[in-house]
């Protein structure tokens, strides 16, 4: 189980207060938010956070960017062990 934090909570809160009910401007938000996360527990976090409150479609948002960031890594790791040099997994 994924312990998320306070500040994972009221995220997923602002996102659904700025959309004020509706669901499509609410994931587009989520996208946004998502796609500026480079850490993969915090979008872990994220997904655990929309999950305890009921907000299905925005946890699938920020887990399948917690799936594309692990992606990322293991390819870095990769290129890492092939070549031999170390690189950051965000350039």
């Amino acid at each position: 189980m994924t312990v998320f934090q306070r500040k994972d909570v009221q995220r997923i809160r602002d996102i659904l207060a700025k959309a004020r009910g509706d669901a499509d401007h609410a994931q587009r938000l989520a996208t946004t938010m998502a796609h500026a996360i480079t850490n993969v527990d915090k979008a872990l976090r994220r997904s655990s956070a929309a999950m305890a409150l009921r907000e299905h479609a925005l946890a699938e948002i920020f887990l399948q960017r917690h799936d594309t960031l692990i992606q990322i890594l293991r390819v870095r790791q990769r290129m890492r062990r092939s070549n031999g040099s170390i690189i950051s997994p965000w350039q």
